[in-house]
């Protein structure tokens, strides 16, 4: 008895159960014995239970941006765009431009933070600040540099700052640095 070639008509996929225990394409198997369709079904059901129980412990298993990570973060921003306003002075716009691509970086992921806490008006402020970095690096990509365009850009960036630190930061002691204020997110 030749074996038919696979996905050829008239080939069902438990074509060699059938063939085995001499059964027609048309008759129900005997005794429960399963068809290779209804493995297929159950193997294909538990791969997609394990691939989504695994998304499932993927996403409960990201870490947290917490609030010492917030800290850091801005931090880093404060570094970045203290060297910003110096290399700006020194007339260094394309350093100036590098420092403010580092500051965006830094400040992007804090939004995740404000939004874990529930802050909408943080994550607008952080979304200001963005708008605001990105002004200044449209402005300082100009073919030919407006020093006061490049400075009011500036300006309105350490305004956007200012926007936040009034509400949710404020200075350490003994130190130009800034911390959340306590009681900000609780």
């Amino acid at each position: 008895m030749a074996v038919p070639i696979f996905f050829s008509e008239g080939y069902s996929p438990d074509y060699n159960i059938r063939v085995r225990i001499g059964m027609r394409e048309d008759q129900g198997l005997p005794g429960g014995i399963q068809t290779t369709t209804g493995i297929r079904w159950r193997v294909r059901l538990s791969g997609v239970s394990c691939v989504m129980t695994l998304a499932g412990v993927v996403a409960v298993a990201q870490p947290l941006f917490t609030a010492d990570d917030l800290d850091d973060a801005m931090k880093g921003v404060g570094r970045q765009f203290e060297l910003v306003s110096r290399t700006i002075a020194a007339n260094d716009f394309e350093g100036a431009k590098v420092r403010v691509t580092r500051a965006r970086e830094q400040l992007s992921p804090t939004i995740s933070f404000w939004r874990n806490h529930r802050r909408d008006d943080a994550v607008e402020m952080v979304r200001a600040a963005t708008r605001s970095l990105d002004d200044l690096d449209t402005a300082l990509s100009e073919p030919t540099i407006d020093t006061d365009a490049v400075t009011a850009a500036a300006g309105a960036v350490q305004a956007a700052c200012d926007a936040c630190h009034t509400v949710y930061r404020e200075p350490e002691p003994g130190t130009e640095a800034f911390r959340l204020k306590r009681g900000a997110v609780e």
